[in-house]
């Protein structure tokens, strides 16, 4: 008696041994009766039940393993008697035909053909087992054409020629019968070919256009790269510029508000030292248009203008120009290389000069 304890294992054990059972048993049939057989005198094509369809290759003689839903189409591997007599057992009843001159004619004939192996599947795909019955039939036409062309003592004098005769053309009419089939075989190859080459050319359009794609994707991702970069480096540019407009300013305003500048003499400052700092040959500044047309010119370039806002103020739009030249070789305390001129057009008869020196009319410029 089994325990409580035990139950589960048993249940186990017995379904495990339920399932090797069966696997066995289903086993033993599909190996029991997968198996087909073909005599020595017998070539064999497999026939798949479930689809309806033939197999190509040719088996020969022997026990083959062919499944449990298929099996042999026998065809005839030696010599096939067609008779057409009154004998039991013969293909059909003797031929009724008429002489050349219209007398009737009775014959009893027999020819024996044998199948070519290779084109047993094209003859199987052309008439299935049907295929005597289609040669009894060419047979028939094939020999009582040709004895309606004898008369009637041709058939006591000349009946070996006459049995060759038919034998030729009966030959004859079932190679054309062999041909067709070829070439029914032949098309079908071709159109398989066709539709191989089909399926080929439509696997490459859709490889191109597959590739064609991946090309396009790979474009749009870089050109959206690059535009991504693109976007970036000019906002860590205007990211910098901004940085540096507000270091610029907050310095400008650090500086205007150590020396005290208003707002114009910060901007005069700037216009100083960036004339100053500035090492072109010739600089045109819009000044005051009020100014007059007279000009002031410096007599010694070892004076220096003052740089401070607060002592120096210049006309906004009067024309003023910088130039380096040479000097006069009489001058023996300035650099004999150039020196630098600052030609000022007056703003007005009370307007203010900027003057480095005492002289009223004059205003020299240090060459920086």
């Amino acid at each position: 008696m089994l325990t409580i304890g035990r139950v589960p294992t048993d249940i186990k054990t017995l379904v495990f041994a339920g399932i090797c059972a069966t696997s066995a048993l289903t086993f033993l049939f599909l190996f029991a009766f997968g198996w087909d057989a073909l005599t020595p005198t017998q070539y064999g094509l497999l026939y798949n039940k479930i689809t309806k369809k033939y197999d190509d290759k040719i088996y020969e003689a022997g026990r083959h393993y062919v499944g449990v839903y298929r099996h042999f189409v026998p065809f005839p591997k030696t010599l096939v008697t067609i008779e057409f007599s009154h004998n039991r057992g013969a293909t059909a009843l003797p031929l009724e035909t008429r002489t050349r001159e219209g007398l009737a004619l009775e014959l009893e004939l027999s020819f024996q053909y044998q199948l070519n192996k290779t084109t047993i599947p094209s003859l199987n795909a052309e008439f299935l087992t049907d295929y005597q019955d289609t040669f009894v039939r060419v047979a028939r036409e094939s020999v009582l054409q040709t004895a309606s062309g004898y008369i009637a003592t041709a058939w006591f004098s000349m009946r070996g020629d006459i049995a060759t005769h038919m034998l030729t053309a009966l030959n004859a009419d079932l190679s054309i019968v062999e041909n067709a089939i070829e070439l029914t075989q032949i098309e079908q190859q071709n159109i398989k070919k066709s539709q191989f080459l089909q399926n080929a050319t439509l696997v490459r359009a859709l490889t191109n256009q597959t590739n064609f794609e991946a090309a396009a994707n790979i474009t749009m991702i870089n050109a959206n790269a690059t535009a991504e970069c693109i976007y970036w480096q000019n906002v860590a540019k205007m990211a910098a510029l901004n940085y540096t407009q507000t270091a610029v300013a907050v310095a400008y305003a650090a500086l205007k508000s150590a020396f005290n500048f208003s707002a114009a003499q910060l901007v005069e400052y700037l216009t100083i030292k960036a004339v100053k700092l500035h090492n072109t040959t010739r600089i045109v500044l819009s000044v005051d248009s009020n100014a007059s047309s007279s000009s002031v010119s410096s007599s010694s370039s070892s004076s220096s203008l003052s740089s401070s806002p607060s002592s120096a103020s210049i006309p906004r739009s009067a024309l003023r120009r910088i130039q380096h030249e040479p000097e006069s070789e009489s001058e023996s305390d300035v650099e004999p290389t150039s020196s630098l001129f600052l030609r000022l057009a007056s703003r007005s008869n009370s307007s203010a000069v900027p003057r480095a020196s005492s002289s009223p009319s004059s205003a020299a410029a240090s060459a920086a």
